[in-house]
């Protein structure tokens, strides 16, 4: 990338006379060495701003007349360096930049709006929602983002014991550092046989000695490992010398310091323990980036701190989640990302500062544990300490059932049959044990099921083995029959019932399963004297929630439509008060959160307000909630425009008392309002979170809001709370003021 830099550079001043005949050949020479040099190997390591510099030239050579020959060669390379743009952009979270050059790439705009809370999520998830908005506007996009997606997961995911990406700098001719670069580095550690009598270490096959400026602190990095070994009890490895094979990967640099030092350790642990019988194997995180030097007591030193900020955008702009840095490097780490995440606030690149080889392999987000299979385990054992004849047959068939086992772990003996667990596949689900084995799947009739398909296990038939109830979340761009339909299965896997947990046409006509709906929980629960199944359902414009309650034989206990979001989850919902299900949700007809109580025996009809335009009036029955009580928003959340507040999280004690917190909404700052209900329901205090006072009183000194005493302030938003009564809607603060006028 070196040569490529170079005549990048030299570009701007052939620009101006690329036209001029007298300059035409020096342009016919240079667009081929350009053509050979761009490929995704020499633009690894390159910069956002050299990348456009690169794009801009070869869609300035792409206009000349007489390279029409060339163009398609131009557009190819075009598109390699596109790719690489956007995946700057998207690995940095500015997934907005990173769509706008994909699509340019694929000839043409999207226009996209992502959801305000798109901004919480991290670079890859953010990409993920990105992903989804996008999906099936250009198959070509879609390709393109697929594959990206697929190699960061990938990044994310995968562990290995030969390889860590370790940091280095390039530096020019007068020795500044001028180029942070990231590079796999992989390893090979042996033992020597007893009659060495010194490490030796080889550098992309070539042997170098303790005192090359570059690979010399790695003898450092043997020795600091040897003696962490020693601690460790493992004789044989610390008693041995070793024979070291280093390199990296698509290299042409000479690199020069010691901040290999600590990569090089690691790699050389994660290789020394490799052939050892463990119980769990010891691996390198691919999503690291390390840098740092290390002495032969397993002292992490730290490293030059001019040369740091190079390295940190280097890592910055890739797919690493963390970067390992020598603890006494931190403050300047930390200071320079902050200055990055000002330009791009969703990158989530965490640091890990460690002061000694000991403190990065006791970090589980340097190496990784995976435990060793049964079978793996016990063959390991075996072949080392046994070669018996009389032997071999007894575990030649031992190592047959193992082997059996591994492929159908069902043909263990005692094999665990209770499902524990539920992992959503792409077109259903698989019921895992304990010990996440296979104990039975399911696939619905559907091109692809979302993760966020809704799930509960538990015994609800005293057999002390555990049923599964299971609504699918289907793309609303592939509906097919399984979609709403509340799936009940027995322990092994037969079916209990299905039925749709959307309300049936003669209870609102409007309804029908072709709507956007999405499934929005569901829970057992213990009714009289047997258990039932509580789903709730959602749909979209109009926002509208509908709650079932089922008996184990798929009878419709009870049924509830609600005008916005009710979702029964652990945070949202209980059923800790005898005989009540209690939920916390959004009135989309009101603009506010709201809180109600409903009979478990008794539950039917339409909650509150009455006169709801969603409702259809023909076959409207008021709900027979115990309680129903609203939020109103506060002047902060109105100060944001928000069209409402919402849930976060309600408590049900012992005693019947409830509490809801609820959120205001409230850019970058938990602003939580938590109100306290007595055992009737009636509002007994509020309480305002350090979060929405410190909100607030920004916007007062702005100028937007009026200064509050605190305590007239939550007696105000106390008074504001709202119960639905016979004769409609009713305050807190109206019933203060007719309690006391009976007195």
């Amino acid at each position: 990338d070196v040569q490529l830099v170079r005549l990048v550079d030299f570009w701007p001043t052939l620009q101006q006379n690329a036209d001029n005949p007298s300059y035409q050949s020096y342009v016919d020479e240079l667009v081929p060495i350009i053509l050979h040099l761009i490929n995704e190997e020499s633009l690894y390591d390159l910069t956002i701003e050299e990348l456009q510099t690169i794009q801009s030239m070869l869609q300035q050579l792409h206009l000349l007349e007489r390279l029409t020959p060339l163009h398609d060669r131009l557009a190819e390379r075009n598109r390699t360096v596109s790719e690489q743009l956007a995946m700057r952009y998207f690995y940095a979270g500015s997934i907005e930049d990173g769509l706008h050059v994909v699509a340019e790439m694929s000839g043409g705009t999207i226009q996209t709006r992502f959801p305000e809370d798109v901004d919480d999520l991290s670079e890859f998830e953010a990409f993920q929602a990105m992903m989804e908005h996008v999906r099936g506007r250009h198959s070509s996009l879609d390709a393109f983002l697929s594959s990206l997606h697929e190699k960061w997961q990938t990044q994310r995911e995968s562990i290995s014991q030969e390889r860590i990406y370790a940091l280095f700098v390039d530096r020019d001719d007068s020795g500044r550092a001028w180029r942070g670069r990231m590079k796999a580095l992989s390893g090979k550690v042996e033992l020597f046989g007893k009659s060495a009598t010194t490490d030796e270490i080889t550098f992309d096959n070539q042997i170098k000695s303790p005192d090359d400026p570059f690979i010399g602190v790695a003898y450092q990095s043997l020795e600091a490992v040897r003696q962490l070994i020693k601690r460790s009890g493992f004789r044989r490895q610390c008693e041995a010398y070793y024979h070291a094979h280093f390199g990296v990967k698509n290299s042409k640099q000479t690199f020069t310091g010691d901040s290999i030092g600590l990569a090089i350790g690691l790699l050389t642990y994660t290789q020394l323990l490799k052939p050892e019988i463990l119980r769990q194997d010891n691996f390198i995180a691919s999503d690291i980036a390390v840098t740092g030097s290390i002495d032969s007591g397993g002292t992490v030193n730290s490293v030059n701190d001019a040369t740091l900020n190079l390295k940190i955008e280097r890592s910055f702009f890739s797919p690493v989640r963390h970067l390992v840095v020598p603890d006494a490097n931190l403050p300047v780490v930390r200071d320079h990302l902050e200055k990055l995440r000002e330009q791009y606030p969703r990158r989530r690149l965490k640091l890990i500062g460690v002061e000694s080889l000991t403190d990065a392999i006791e970090n589980r987000n340097i190496i990784r544990e995976e435990k060793v299979g049964l079978g793996v385990y016990v063959a390991r054992k075996t072949l080392r300490r046994t070669r018996s004849t009389k032997l071999q047959i007894p575990i030649l068939l031992a190592l047959g059932y193992l082997l059996l086992c591994l492929i159908y772990p069902k043909a263990w003996v005692g094999f665990d049959w209770n499902p524990q667990y539920v992992r959503v596949t792409e077109r259903g689900f698989q019921a895992l044990n304990r010990d996440s084995i296979e104990v039975w799947a399911v696939e619905y009739e559907c091109e692809s099921i979302r993760a966020s398909s809704k799930w509960e296990i538990g015994d609800i038939d005293g057999d002390l083995l555990n049923e599964i109830a299971f609504i699918p979340n289907i793309s609303a761009a592939n509906p097919c029959e399984s979609n709403t339909i509340l799936w009940v299965y027995q322990d092994d896997g037969s079916l209990m019932f299905q039925r749709s947990a959307v309300l049936a046409d003669n209870i609102l006509g409007d309804s029908s399963r072709e709507v956007p709906w999405a499934a929005g929980g569901i829970e057992f629960v213990q009714g009289k004297g047997n258990h039932l199944v509580v789903a709730s359902i959602l749909r979209s414009y109009p926002s509208q929630a509908h709650i079932t309650l089922w008996s184990l034989r798929g009878e419709l206990l009870g049924w509830y439509v609600h005008p916005g979001m009710v979702q029964v989850s652990e945070d949202l919902f209980s059923t800790e008060r005898t005989g009540q299900l209690v939920f916390l949700g959004i009135n989309n007809v009101m603009g506010c959160a709201s809180m109600f109580a409903l009979p478990i025996d008794s539950t039917v009809g339409f909650s509150p307000p009455h006169d709801c335009r969603y409702y259809d009036s023909s076959s409207f029955v008021p709900g027979s909630q115990l309680s129903y009580i609203l939020f109103p928003q506060t002047d902060l959340s109105t100060s944001y425009q928000n069209e409402y507040n919402g849930p976060n999280k309600l408590w049900v004690f012992q005693n019947g008392s409830t509490a809801a917190d609820i959120t205001e909404h409230i850019p970058d700052q938990e602003s939580n309002i938590c109100y306290d209900f007595d055992a009737s329901y009636r509002i007994a205090g509020v309480s305002i979170s350090d979060g929405f006072k410190q909100s607030r009183n920004i916007l007062v000194s702005d100028g937007k809001l009026n200064p509050v005493d605190w305590q007239s302030y939550s007696n105000t938003l106390r008074d504001a709370v709202t119960y639905w009564s016979a004769s409609g809607w009713v305050t807190e603060g109206k019933l203060r003021a007719l309690e006391s006028l009976s007195k």
